[in-house]
């Protein structure tokens, strides 16, 4: 592994982040997926590809420049996800970095997620509910910390 294991917290706010470049791909698509009410499935590789998919259907994205972010040597994640009623995504994630296999649990709420993310569309949102809060404070407040 080149570097130490991510706190619980890094690895929570990577899965905010892959979210996040999945919605600046195609922010339709995404929206629609984490906002059905049941299963929906983050994976990346090794090499940094991600699909986000569900019911609604499925996104392909790079993810490399957050799994970097990480400092370890990432082989996988999988982030199975369901979405209820009260629109709160209840996640359980397992990333293998290196030869250590680290698994995290929580929700999002999904609204402040979508209004949290840096996107041109985001940013608009933002603009238009009075938010000027620095970004990774507004993942966190989403990841419900």
């Amino acid at each position: 592994m080149s570097g130490p294991v991510p706190t619980p917290m890094e690895l929570k706010l990577t899965i905010a982040k892959l979210l996040e470049l999945s919605y600046r791909k195609d922010s339709g698509m995404t929206a629609q997926l984490i906002r059905q009410v049941g299963q929906v499935k983050l994976a990346v590789d090794a090499n940094g590809n991600a699909t986000l998919s569900g019911k609604a259907g499925h996104i392909a994205f790079s993810a490399s420049e957050v799994t970097r972010q990480i400092g370890a040597s990432v082989k996988a994640i999988t982030v199975l996800m369901s979405v209820d009623e009260e629109r709160l995504i209840r996640y359980n994630a397992s990333f293998k970095i290196g030869w250590a296999s680290v698994g995290v649990s929580g929700s999002i709420d999904v609204e402040k997620l979508i209004t949290s993310c840096s996107g041109l569309l985001c940013q608009t949102a933002r603009l238009l509910q009075g938010r000027s809060v620095e970004l990774d404070r507004q993942l966190q407040e989403a990841m419900g910390y």
